[in-house]
């Protein structure tokens, strides 16, 4: 009875389904991920928008504050000319210029500044006004303390004098300008976070509506199939649900800790606090970039940079104090040109505005040193730590490679039999005597091998010697180092300097720290020296000297005898490219002036 009605009505119900119901149903699963694409697309879409409203929500607020930050300043400068009083010790037009100094240096700050697209076209007419400001304010506080002659000037008319000066400051569309842009800017930001939130909620509603269309397009296609493969369909999922909810579980468990050990290593906000103001106070990447990663080449420049131009802030302090403009002018500038090198963002920015104020001539103030010489200091900080850790992989690779050189003595004293000492006085000791005369059994089989890799050696350095001679390497590459300086001239002259001051020498002092050890006996101070040596020369594009520093090298880490012909060679090299550099660096000077 309803054992048997049962199968005949699930059986019947297939077949009588009808054809549209089929077709629209394979039509709304063809088309499911398509909609799942357009769902991801304004998903990805929305976001990318988010971003960029927020970022422009961010720069107009940061430009709203600058604005209200001149305004303040012109508000003050307005009651200084009513309230300041002329001091007699000093003369009245210094005073004057000193008066208006702090508004005209906010208003420089305010016209460079970021400002939004909007609004930059208001900006010069804006600046032309606080200009204008500035100097009707400078002669309302000269009018009102300028002495006359008691005889010919009546009172009467002194006052009439220092009230008409003093309207036209208070007549002065500047301040009401300001106020009006700074009304429009809270308008556009009012706008730009209404935007963002209205975007966020519609993508919050896509993600939604694309997750409930999924599992509603599940359900369908699992109500479209026939009763007895959706039974056997809905018993699978079960089963298959309880176990990935199983797994998950599992999973979840046994990874929180990775997870969490990633979260924490992802998620410390003062940790990547730290980094992105590491980022815009040195960029040590970009230095090795510009240097075709020539770690030596990054570490000599920020070492000089520590001895040249840590004290530039107290320098520029005593110039002024001076007035000595030009010398701040050309210290700001260097310090610009070396900051721009080094990818400090932060210390550019404050030596290009002291550089700007000198041509300008705006006063520079204390303030403006002082956050200098926090860049410098932070800067310096930076340096000092990437040099830490320069250092310490620098004693690691030295390390590895004694240990390196230790493994390969045991291998051949293990193959060869014979102990460090003989195969030492075998490598320094000369053949005197005909080998043919010697006899097998007087002397081990090493001296014959040794022999052996004394003659093929030479043979290489024979049939090499002619090839490198032959080679046209380069003394000095000027179109590459300013190719990786980004056509700094003045980088490349400091880069120039420093290698005539610091490595002119360098092939007569690589010899006296040789001659005053054994042959074997490989100095590290000597090993580094031929490394920087060579590090530089890549720096240069010297090809020739950084040749000559690399066959020194190789011998030095393979423990070998280096001749004195290759110390010569090395000496002539590196005396042809500091000429080269001088003759560079004699011609420039030569344009300069």
């Amino acid at each position: 009875m309803k054992i048997e009605e049962k199968p005949v009505s699930e059986s019947a119900v297939a077949p009588v389904m009808p054809e549209r119901s089929r077709q629209a149903e394979q039509q709304g699963r063809d088309s499911s991920p398509i909609i799942l694409v357009l769902g991801l697309l304004l998903l990805l879409v929305g976001t990318g928008v988010i971003a960029y409203l927020s970022m422009l929500s961010a720069s107009t607020l940061s430009f709203i504050s600058s604005t209200s930050q001149l305004q303040n300043e012109a508000e003050q400068l307005r009651w200084q000319v009513i309230t300041v009083s002329a001091d007699s010790s000093r003369p009245v037009s210094e005073q004057q210029s000193e008066l208006t100094a702090p508004f005209r240096s906010r208003l420089t700050e305010w016209q460079h500044g970021d400002s939004p697209a909007s609004v930059q076209a208001k900006i010069t007419p804006l600046v032309k006004q606080g200009n204008q400001f500035a100097d009707q304010a400078e002669y309302a506080w000269l009018t009102r303390h300028y002495v006359f002659d008691r005889e010919t000037l009546l009172a009467k008319g002194q006052v009439a004098a220092d009230l008409t000066a003093i309207e036209s400051v208070d007549l002065n569309p500047f301040l009401a300008s300001l106020q009006k842009l700074q009304s429009v800017l809270v308008q556009s930001e009012t706008t730009l976070t209404w935007l963002c939130l209205i975007l966020a909620v519609l993508v919050a509603l896509v993600g939604i509506g694309g997750a409930s269309y999924g599992v509603v397009g599940r359900r369908r296609n699992m109500q479209a199939m026939p009763i007895t493969e959706a039974t056997s369909a809905l018993l699978v999922p079960e089963y298959d649900s309880r176990e990935d909810c199983d797994v998950k579980g599992q999973g979840a468990t046994a990874g929180d800790p990775e997870h969490a050990s990633k979260a924490s290593a992802k998620l410390s906000p003062i940790e990547e606090q730290k980094s992105r103001i590491a980022d815009s106070v040195l960029d040590t990447e970009q230095m090795l970039d510009s240097m075709d990663g020539d770690r030596e080449s990054v570490v000599m420049l920020l070492e000089v940079f520590l001895k040249e131009h840590i004290d530039d802030a107290k320098r520029l302090s005593a110039s002024l104090e001076r007035g000595q403009c030009d010398e701040v002018s050309l210290i700001s500038h260097s310090l610009k040109s070396v900051a721009s090198s080094f990818g400090a963002s932060r210390l550019r920015q404050r030596a290009e505005y002291i550089e700007h104020c000198c041509k300008q001539g705006i006063a520079v103030h204390a303030e403006d040193i002082e956050r200098l010489d926090q860049a410098l200091k932070e800067l310096k900080a930076a340096i000092v730590a990437y040099l830490a850790e320069e250092a310490e992989r620098e004693q690691d690779a030295v390390v590895v490679e004694e240990m390196t050189c230790v493994e390969e003595l045991a291998n051949a004293e293990q193959i060869g039999g014979v102990a460090p000492e003989v195969i030492q006085d075998a490598e320094i000791q000369p053949v005197e005597t005909d080998l043919s005369q010697i006899k097998s059994s007087e002397v081990p089989d090493i001296a014959d091998r040794d022999s052996a890799d004394r003659e093929s050696l030479e043979a290489e350095a024979q049939q090499s010697g002619p090839q490198r001679e032959d080679e046209q390497l380069d003394v000095l590459n000027v179109a590459y180092v300013m190719e990786s300086m980004d056509d700094d001239a003045e980088s490349v002259k400091m880069l120039f300097e420093i290698f005539i001051e610091e490595h002119a020498l360098d092939a007569k002092k690589l010899q006296q720290m040789v001659y005053q050890r054994a042959p074997d006996e490989i100095d590290e101070a000597a090993l580094r020296l031929v490394h920087s040596l060579k590090g530089v020369a890549s720096s240069l594009g010297a090809e020739s000297l950084k040749r000559q520093a690399e066959i020194i090298e190789k011998h030095f880490k393979k423990q070998q005898v280096v001749a004195d012909a290759e110390y010569r060679k090395l000496e002539k090299v590196l005396n042809d490219t500091v000429v080269a550099v001088t003759h560079y660096l004699t011609q420039n000077a030569a344009v300069v002036a």
